[in-house]
């Protein structure tokens, strides 16, 4: 599996949905970056089995709050 398909299947094992999953990358095959917004958020469990996907170098969580 790819990263796509790794964090996927993570995902899917506890029905959380993808709400934004855009990607980047500075130069054609080499790394690249995701921004991936969950619907719900993201489980604390979740975030070491992100960090162990063979393709991910670094992953952090981020949370944004609306308090307008």
């Amino acid at each position: 599996l790819g990263f796509i398909g790794g964090v996927g299947r993570l995902c899917g094992k506890r029905g959380i949905n993808f709400v934004i999953f855009p990607l980047g990358q500075r130069a054609a095959g080499g790394a690249a970056i995701a921004l991936v917004e969950l619907d719900g958020g993201l489980p604390k469990t979740m975030l070491p089995e992100i960090r162990a996907l063979d393709q991910v170098v670094r992953a952090d969580a981020l949370h944004f709050a609306l308090d307008i």
